[in-house]
């Protein structure tokens, strides 16, 4: 009987790789040997998944079925799924090529090849302010005081005191990551996450900042200046770019201010005439 991946998995033709990770991950967590689930149902959800989440495998198998297409397998390869322990890794073809489960399911585990620190960034960082009638209509300068982590300004992030070098970090040699076993419900598997030594940057300073203890960032307050257009209105946001929270070894986040316009009972004359001026330009 013809294998149907998308049955196996209970999603629909047109799911979205999204789609298929989250349903992916639901039967895996239900169906893992270690949860008293069965070996040959989690064998097929895996099958299904490794064929449907690749581009090429899923364009051969919506042409051809699971039937591989004449002169080979998806993208030329007889892919053998029998040797699928509940703890192994998968083979491909006769070539017995073993790739961990580490890489499948590295998203969600927040770990994962290529993922290192200068792909991070600082939190982005919301917050309301009240402006009154008059800056609405008119725009104005405003500052905003957030206390948030900042830049040290001792050692401009780099964690070292200043004249002293940086150094490769020995605990990831140097890589900025490092490979480790997990046990999760899955079973044992292998990871790659950002040494927590060196903050993924593989290197250390050989003297820490006195001020930030090498951290290259300290709590502090900062003092942002938001230009405020003419005609905002309650709930509009306005984004500052990199004025969110600072990381070390990365870009800082942005910040989202959120306005509210503070309506008074009676108009003072400034307002008035700002009123005025918006009709005659018909707003």
């Amino acid at each position: 009987m013809a294998k149907d991946y998308y049955k196996t998995l209970g999603v629909s033709k047109s799911a979205s790789k999204e789609e298929l990770k989250k349903a992916f991950h639901k039967l895996a967590h239900q169906h893992h040997p270690d949860r008293g689930g069965k070996e040959d149902k989690f064998k097929e959800i895996n099958e299904a998944y490794q064929v449907l989440s690749d581009d090429t495998k899923r364009a051969q198998y919506d042409r051809f079925g699971p039937t591989p297409p004449p002169g080979g397998g998806f993208a030329g390869q007889a892919w053998d799924f029998s040797n699928m322990g509940g703890m192994g890794g998968f083979s491909q073809g006769q070539g017995g090529v073993e790739f961990d489960l580490g890489d499948i399911f590295s998203d969600f585990f927040g770990g994962g090849r290529g993922r290192r620190r200068a792909s991070r960034r600082g939190e982005d960082i919301t917050v309301d302010i009240e402006i009154p009638l008059t800056d609405a209509l008119l725009g104005a300068g405003k500052v905003v005081r957030i206390n948030k982590h900042i830049a040290c300004a001792t050692c401009k992030t780099s964690g070292a005191e200043p004249g002293s070098e940086l150094e490769k970090c020995v605990a990831c040699d140097g890589k900025g990551s490092v490979r480790e076993a997990r046990r999760t419900i899955f079973g044992a598997v292998n990871v790659e996450s950002v040494c927590r030594e060196c903050d993924g940057e593989g290197k250390r300073p050989k003297v820490k900042c006195h001020i930030c203890k090498g951290a290259g960032i300290i709590r502090g307050l900062d003092e942002i200046e938001a230009n405020i257009p003419a005609g905002v209105a309650t709930g509009e946001v306005m984004k500052v770019a990199g004025r969110g929270e600072a990381i070390r070894g990365g870009p800082s986040g942005d910040l989202y201010v959120r306005l509210h316009v503070k309506t008074p009972t009676k108009f003072s004359k400034k307002a008035r005439e700002a009123l005025e001026e918006l009709r005659k330009e018909g707003i």
